[in-house]
């Protein structure tokens, strides 16, 4: 009987591993999809200058925070 129980834990284990793992590759996809779109409005909408370089630097940062901070 122990064995079984320990079966069934392993089984759920690996469940919950995937499902986390399917829940960050979402978020990151989310993410890249959000940061792409916002990137194409700051490169359509300011004149190319030192500060549009410098947030679309900031936006890199801020996905690469998130994408690294993304513990759910």
């Amino acid at each position: 009987m122990p064995y079984r129980i320990y079966l069934v834990m392993q089984k759920l284990e690996r469940e919950a591993t995937n499902y986390m793992e399917a829940k960050r590759e979402q978020f990151k996809n989310d993410l890249n999809t959000a940061i792409r779109v916002v990137d194409k409005f700051l490169l359509d909408n300011l004149e190319d200058n030192d500060q549009r370089k410098k947030a679309r630097d900031k936006l890199l940062e801020c996905k690469m925070w998130a994408g690294h901070s993304y513990t759910k």
